[in-house]
């Protein structure tokens, strides 16, 4: 349980815990934490695998053209 709680707890940003919201290093992370997994989430997309199950993405033809 506790190992739970702790895994929760690394995922929340120091910010919301202490209640300083201008602390510039801590925002500073959690923004470069942010742009991180984005830049990962392309790089999985760009490679033609999903980022949720790591499966093969294929290309369909939507209403407005391809998705």
């Amino acid at each position: 349980m506790f190992a739970v709680i702790r895994a929760i707890r690394n995922t929340i940003p120091d910010f919301l815990l202490t209640g300083e919201p201008r602390n510039k290093k801590v925002r500073t992370q959690h923004g470069e934490g942010i742009y991180k997994k984005k830049a990962e989430v392309a790089n999985q997309v760009g490679a033609n695998s999903c980022p949720r199950c790591g499966g093969e993405l294929i290309v369909r033809m939507g209403e407005f053209g391809y998705l």
